[in-house]
């Protein structure tokens, strides 16, 4: 059953986290471009706690880190 509650894009904040974002950069990137187009908010989170850097997180188009 599908559930349709015709959010705004402009109103979702979604979460990235660092493990999921640094296994293929290159996609979660233009994955999230493409969605930020549509008005979708991106955070990052929990970035420092393992292997990332300040290269990496300019990187990603997200408009917070947590």
């Amino acid at each position: 059953m599908a559930l349709n509650l015709d959010v705004p894009p402009h109103l979702l904040e979604l979460g990235i986290l660092e493990t999921s974002a640094l296994s293929d950069i290159n996609y979660i990137i233009s994955t999230m471009q493409a969605n930020i187009d549509l008005g979708v908010h991106f955070t990052l989170d929990d970035f420092g706690t393992r292997y990332s850097s300040l290269t990496h997180l300019r990187r990603f188009p997200a408009s917070l880190i947590k």
